[in-house]
């Protein structure tokens, strides 16, 4: 209402009120600037690091493949017999120079009698009962637990192939067995450490 009455008064008034608040919104405005350039300040920060040859390439017959377990006889694996051991290798190539340690992790599918075996994925399908598969390390003795929580940290050789040998085998589950098929799947992690 002030407004209106110094307009009618004045004239120019309200376009003078105008040019003060614009003056004002502008000197404000600069005042923020100046308070945000004097409060900045700079880093130079240098990173640095090394790049090493120290991995390996899974070679592509090795990264993905099938071991085919011998044809065994069901009385020969009745309770708790191993049998119809296969041998396997994955094979790493081009090796770099500063090449060390690999930490190795098997993992899948638990058999619900022994929890140190791989199962039979084609149990509920009409494959064999009562029979699962060890995954042996390369030392050919220690095994893979399915569930991931066994590791085996191998030394590789530096700037050459490497030959990892592991060993599947048949295992007997149950004190009967059931003929049928047998298929599980086995997956390998390998870090570098």
């Amino acid at each position: 209402m002030l407004l209106r009455k110094l307009t009618q008064q004045q004239g120019k008034c309200l376009i003078a009120g105008h040019t003060r608040l614009a003056i004002a919104a502008i000197t404000l405005w600069g005042t923020f600037s100046v308070a945000a350039q004097a409060a900045g300040d700079s880093a130079q920060i240098q990173v640095r690091g090394k790049v090493l040859a120290n991995t390996c390439v899974i070679d592509d017959n090795s990264a993905t493949q099938t071991v085919d377990l011998p044809a065994v006889s069901d009385r020969d694996l009745a309770g708790n017999t191993i049998t119809g051991e296969k041998i396997f290798t994955i094979r790493f190539n081009d090796c770099g120079s500063s090449v060390g340690k690999l930490l190795i992790t098997a993992s899948g599918r638990q058999d619900s009698n022994n929890n140190q075996a791989f199962a039979n994925v084609l149990d509920d399908a009409g494959g064999a009962k009562g029979v699962a598969v060890y995954v042996y390390q390369t030392d050919g003795k220690t095994l893979f637990e399915p569930s991931g929580k066994s590791t085996e940290t191998y030394t590789l050789t530096p700037s050459v192939s490497n030959n990892l040998t592991f060993k599947a085998a048949y295992v007997g589950t149950l004190s009967k067995v059931t003929a049928g098929e047998f298929c599980t799947t086995v997956n390998m992690t390998f870090n570098y450490i």
